[in-house]
């Protein structure tokens, strides 16, 4: 691109809009501080309920997936292949390599596929499983992405455009950063490096490009020469021409396995004694997809390390829902996860149970704009979390709406920022006397800007609101440690933690009472704030007065003159059509949980949380144990979330 051209290109996007208009959480996030959500997941919602089958059903039986696979490989647009009622006890793996196909069962509860296989797969991606979903060719093409660089922006312009078309999906990326905080110390630092002031142990094989830990995950809609129209808009503030941002992606949509999916089925994984390998590998892929599926595994121990029964890799938009993860029923220190992603954006996890003693989800990173919402997750009594960002590069994601132990961003593999967490119940770990980490929020060293709003903490052990700089696990907030010494080194504690940090609207049994700590000249209701001394120990726990990327003591709160109600959703705009309850069975108000709901069903929690369809799938319907304890369940979508008329628009138009 010559001079001239560069600058007429640069004029050009001053004219776009910029991605500032009204979003579900405006007036509580600051802009620069949050994305737009409603784009997470398949585009346009799972498409596969009026696909037509291909072949016959295949009954039950013992041997290779080859009888499985051959059927998918012969699919057309828009099929399925049906597997029958019964288990099917396979040794080698199922390969979904074709775009718009499902490989569906009868039922999580009717058909079992077991299997006992080795590291045999074709993804190359380092990760392997029993089922795959990926075209197994992967020969990035690259480029410098030489503008568009602003938060909001939907052009960019790149090097070179060779293998790119409308459909493609881009890796963007830029060099990390040399040394803490941009555009000032102590503001956001993207660091991967095992040092005294980034992490533990460095970043790992996460998919991205090596020194460049921070990637945004985009679809192109148009193409002009080396101009290229994106979707979503940028939504990182500090990609710049300095780190030498770059792209990638494949080279032609036929790599690219778009719109296939697993469904209704269960897959048993506890015969697998091999390293990296685990029931569903997704990657290389866009808007696929995992939904009404078992993944079980009954196994006493990880004897491998680095397991997980289901694993997203370089993956845009895909959706998992309305699924039950059972296992592994204990996590060992060589590694062993429920599920896991890394180098994804735009994942939509939605709806689940983990009923699991290792880790729920572990994100290794990088990951961008993933929305993790109104899951249940019970079980865990080994030193874990529900859901933990454990990579670097983790950035604008939002958890809400779920009903789980703890949300951990560690300082173990490099640094994250601008995470929120919003109307999650949490109900603590089982097992406190065994745990090393029970807060209900642990914002390691350089974990900053997060957005803690509108949640429940109802842990019974809490006794403490918050601890700076060191361990308490029986503390609400953890905040700005790093963690024990280990590998050689003493990464350092982070003031920056605590500082960019927001809290908003949380209930908590410490305060026993919501904290609407903005400050006594803004007190909730417009009337004077006699919370300002007693609750909030007249301290603001809104970050106004920063001066990189503040954020506004918000409009919403405890409705009253002058204020506005919380929103139920930051991604969601009406209440869902999943959002529904078996005969019998007592249905839950939307939302369910936040200092505005009262009535709720959870005990500790002075009335502000009830059961989430999830949660009330496993207690009601699958009757499982309060404790977690106990072998695999009998799970079935169709009974918990039974269906209903699509009366309900689940995501808000950008």
């Amino acid at each position: 691109m010559t001079h001239k051209h560069s600058l007429s290109f640069l004029l050009m996007l001053l004219c776009f809009p910029s991605y500032g208009h009204a979003q579900l959480w405006s007036g509580i996030i600051a802009p620069t501080r949050a994305t737009a959500w409603t784009k997470a997941g398949v585009k346009g919602g799972i498409p596969s309920a009026s696909w037509t089958q291909c072949g016959s059903t295949i009954a039950a039986y013992t041997g290779t997936a080859a009888t499985i696979n051959n059927a998918i490989a012969a699919c057309g647009t828009n099929q399925y292949v049906q597997l029958g009622a019964g288990t099917f006890t396979l040794s080698t793996g199922i390969q979904i390599k074709n775009s718009n196909v499902v490989l569906r069962g009868m039922g999580a509860d009717q058909t079992f596929l077991v299997f006992n296989i080795t590291r045999a797969n074709y993804c190359g991606v380092g990760a392997y499983a029993a089922v795959e979903i990926c075209n197994g060719v992967y020969t990035p093409n690259s480029a410098n992405w030489t503008a568009g660089y602003s938060e909001g922006t939907t052009q960019i312009a790149l090097s070179n455009t060779a293998g790119i078309s409308v459909g493609t999906f881009l890796i963007l990326d830029q060099n990390d950063d040399a040394s803490d905080g941009w555009p000032a110390t102590g503001d956001i630092y993207v660091c991967q490096t095992a040092s005294d002031s980034c992490s533990w142990q460095g970043g790992g094989g996460n998919g991205a490009r090596s020194g460049r830990a921070q990637t945004e995950f985009h679809e192109v809609t148009a193409i002009s020469g080396g101009t290229i129209t994106i979707t979503p808009p940028i939504a990182a503030p500090n990609f710049r021409s300095s780190q030498s941002p770059g792209a990638y992606w494949q080279p032609t949509l036929a790599n690219q396995v778009t719109l296939s999916g697993v469904e209704n089925l269960s897959i048993d994984w506890s015969q697998i004694t091999t390293s990296y390998i685990g029931a569903i590998l997704m990657a290389d892929n866009k808007d696929c997809w995992i939904n009404g599926v078992g993944v079980l595994n009954t196994t006493a121990g990880i004897a491998y390390g680095n397991q997980a029964g289901l694993y997203f890799w370089r993956s845009f938009r895909n959706t998992m829902q309305d699924s039950y993860i059972f296992g592994p029923t204990q996590q060992q220190i060589a590694g062993g996860y429920a599920t896991s992603w890394a180098n994804v954006g735009e994942l939509l996890v939605q709806n689940n149970i983990w009923q699991s003693g290792a880790e729920g989800i572990i994100i290794g990173g990088p990951d961008d704009n993933t929305v993790i919402s109104y899951n249940y997750f019970i079980g865990e009594n080994t030193a874990v979390n529900s859901v933990t960002q454990h990579g670097a590069g983790n950035f604008m994601q939002l958890t809400e709406g779920n009903i789980l132990d703890g949300w951990r961003p560690d300082a173990i593999h490099g640094s994250k920022f601008m995470l929120t967490v919003f109307r999650n119940m949490f109900q603590g770990v089982v097992n406190h006397s065994a745990q090393y980490w029970s807060n209900p929020i642990f914002d390691a060293t350089n974990v900053r800007f997060s957005n803690v709003v509108g949640n429940v903490f109802s842990a019974p052990y809490l006794n403490t609101y918050q601890v700076l700089y060191a361990y308490n696990g029986d503390a609400v907030y953890g905040l700005g440690w790093p963690g024990n010494p280990y590998n050689g080194l003493n990464v350092v504690n982070d003031p920056n933690v605590p500082r960019t940090l927001l809290r908003w609207g949380n209930w908590d049994n410490v305060t026993n009472a919501t904290r609407w700590c903005g400050g006594a000249s803004v007190p909730p209701k417009n009337q004077p704030d006699t919370g300002w001394t007693t609750t909030c120990n007249s301290t603001s726990e809104v970050p106004s007065g920063i001066k990189n990327f503040p954020n506004p003591i918000p409009s919403y709160g405890d409705t009253g003159a002058g204020q506005s109600a919380m929103p139920a959703s930051f991604y969601l705009s009406s209440k869902p059509s999943w959002w529904v309850f078996p005969s019998g069975i007592s249905s839950t108000p939307w939302p369910g949980i936040g200092p505005d709901v009262t009535g709720g069903n959870i005990s500790n929690t002075a009335g502000h949380a009830w059961l989430n369809p999830a949660g009330n799938c496993y207690l009601n319907v699958m009757h499982g144990r309060p404790d977690g304890s106990g072998g695999p369940l009998s799970f079935n979508a169709g009974t918990c979330y039974p269906p209903t008329p699509p009366t309900d628009v689940e995501a808000v138009a950008d």
